[in-house]
């Protein structure tokens, strides 16, 4: 497979070529050999013997972009080789610069549902990567329930069922109705103690819904696939507007049910998780096995990506490492997939017997001082950034008050 770097100087051959085209009305190409030299006259050596040589560094960020973070690519990087990055929407604060003429490969992969956190999670079982969590004092997240959805995401739900009862009252639309109503409220009432691990929680809405409902999640089929509503309920469900009062300004508001109840359903048949995001771990692990990110990537394929990674990762020795894309700088933002990722890319670097170069962004609040002195005590360099807007998720990674 073609390197991004030829990828880039072949297109751009490929570029002047047409524009040439043109002008000169050209019909044919005659190739006598030996014609294109990458670097230019002075550098005739084999292109992929140029890029195999390690004058450069291969960079991956999974932090916020701002111009802070430009001033430290320029000042901290060298010579840039390759570079990529973990870009869900929160982290793209301005347009992401190519560097030194490089195009930045971006990743923004979906990790949602029953398959993909799962199987992110098998990665950070690894006994390796577990005994190295604990020596850089990396959290390694434990499933639970979300409270969030218990208790915000239930209540909007009901006011579906609720509408559905007063607008449905043939018997079989009632018994779907109280099916779903059956599921949320055990899914309301379960504590964490009575779900030890993924397996019981599934178990659960086994119950309810058969089997399978990991692949019926889209809100498009949710209700009729898992709950028995008929196509003609759903669609006048989703499109019934809901109104109501705010309760601090004293101002009605409205909502269509699909946007204010019927997401939720998904939410709460998927509602123990890992603690915190994995976002930026999915990214990296396609970045790493130089995964091209499609926008047809189903969670199933996705899923699958990780445990080849994870499969590679429990060979012995440098064995399924050697061909991997693994940078030489990394950027992160502390959040609790940027430590996962961390993590990882420190645990192929031991195995490889090779280092990396680590950076942190940081908010310039008080309370982010803990922070920087943890992660400096590993050699990490720590920058903080007044645009950076994450001291929450940061504070909570590191267990911080």
């Amino acid at each position: 497979m073609l390197s991004k770097l030829l990828q880039f100087v072949v297109r751009f051959v490929a570029n002047v070529f047409n524009a040439r085209a043109e002008v000169s009305k050209a019909r044919s190409v005659v190739n006598v050999g030996d014609n294109f030299y990458w670097g230019g006259l002075d550098n005739t050596g084999p292109l992929q013997e140029k890029l195999s040589k390690d004058d450069g560094a291969k960079l991956f960020m999974s932090n916020q972009q701002t111009h802070m973070t430009q001033q430290i690519i320029q000042e901290w990087v060298p010579s840039v080789r390759s570079a990529k990055a973990s870009m869900p929407p929160f982290n793209r604060r301005m347009e992401l610069a190519d560097v030194e003429h490089i195009p930045m490969e971006i990743y923004n992969l979906p990790v949602y549902g029953m398959k993909v956190p799962p199987a992110i999670m098998e990665i950070l079982e690894i006994q390796g990567i577990r005994e190295l969590a604990a020596e850089l004092d990396v959290k390694i997240p434990k499933y639970t329930l979300s409270w969030f959805i218990q208790h915000r995401g239930v209540p909007n739900i009901r006011i579906m069922t609720k509408v559905a009862r007063e607008k449905f009252k043939a018997a079989g639309d009632r018994a779907a109705i109280d099916k779903l109503d059956a599921f949320i409220d055990e899914f309301e009432s379960l504590k964490i103690e009575n779900v030890p691990n993924l397996e019981v929680f599934k178990a659960i809405v086994d119950r309810h819904c058969s089997k399978g409902w990991e692949d019926r999640l889209h809100f498009d089929i949710i209700l009729q696939t898992n709950f028995g509503f008929r196509d003609e309920v759903v669609k006048e469900l989703r499109e019934y507007i809901h109104r109501d009062i705010d309760e601090k300004t004293g101002e009605e508001w409205t909502c269509s049910l699909e946007t204010l109840s019927m997401r939720w359903v998904a939410k709460a048949m998927t509602g123990y998780q890992p603690e915190g995001c994995l976002t930026d771990v999915a990214n990296a692990v396609y970045a790493l096995q130089c995964i091209p990110e499609d926008s047809e990537s189903t969670e199933d394929l996705i899923a699958k990506r990780m445990r080849d990674f994870s499969s590679r990762l429990k060979m012995p020795g440098k064995q399924g490492l050697e061909d991997l894309w693994i940078p030489t700088h990394f950027i992160h933002d502390a959040e609790t997939d940027d430590t996962l990722t961390w993590l990882i890319l420190e645990y192929l670097h031991r195995r490889l017997g090779t280092s990396m170069k680590v950076a942190a962004q940081l908010p310039d609040e008080a309370e982010a001082n803990v922070m920087q002195t943890k992660m400096e005590k590993f050699g990490v360099m720590v920058y903080r950034d007044k645009d950076s807007d994450n001291l929450k998720p940061v504070m909570r990674n590191f267990n911080a008050k």
